[in-house]
């Protein structure tokens, strides 16, 4: 089963996902919880930003693939995408206008190609899982919560260059 945790992993080291299915993974460090502590406050301050700039009714809970077809601005958090060899949660997506955007959420202020490919994987992930094709995605990232607006067919390029795209996801 492919999650975000086993992604992550890869893009960081092509041997950790092995030890997290075998369990002989260790204990994370304080630099590891710190970090995604971090990282949790980021989304946290993410979600008010959206519900400061758009409002209540921007956000959507229980959003369903099948429920794009809406005018305006509004969000979805937290997004899971279950399939038989998939389960994958986005930070958020955007549906603006009828069409979606996957989001990363992302506290550092420096975006490295690494997380771009990762998105895109998510992003693929989620392409076959609703046969939805996806052009672009976003990233939120920095103490100012900069965006960055991605075409995700290079970084899918790349993430079979770095082997992941197996399982049925390419």
């Amino acid at each position: 089963m492919i999650n975000n945790v086993i992604l992550e992993s890869y893009l960081n080291c092509k041997y950790k996902p092995h030890l997290i299915i075998s369990g002989s993974q260790g204990n994370k460090k304080n630099y590891e919880i710190m970090q995604n502590e971090i990282l949790q406050k980021f989304k946290s301050n993410f979600k008010k930003l959206i519900l400061e700039r758009y409002g209540e009714k921007s956000i959507m809970d229980n959003f369903q693939f099948n429920n794009t077809k809406r005018n305006g601005i509004f969000f979805a958090f937290e997004t899971n995408i279950k399939g038989a060899d998939f389960d994958v949660t986005l930070d958020a997506i955007e549906i603006k206008n009828k069409s979606v955007a996957p989001i990363l959420l992302i506290a550092n202020n420096k975006i490295h190609k690494k997380e771009k490919i990762y998105l895109a994987v998510q992003t693929l992930i989620l392409s076959k899982l609703t046969k939805i094709n996806f052009e672009t995605a976003r990233i939120f990232y920095g103490d100012e919560l900069k965006t960055l607006k991605i075409k995700l067919s290079s970084y899918i390029k790349d993430a079979g260059a770095n082997g992941l795209l197996v399982g049925g996801a390419s």
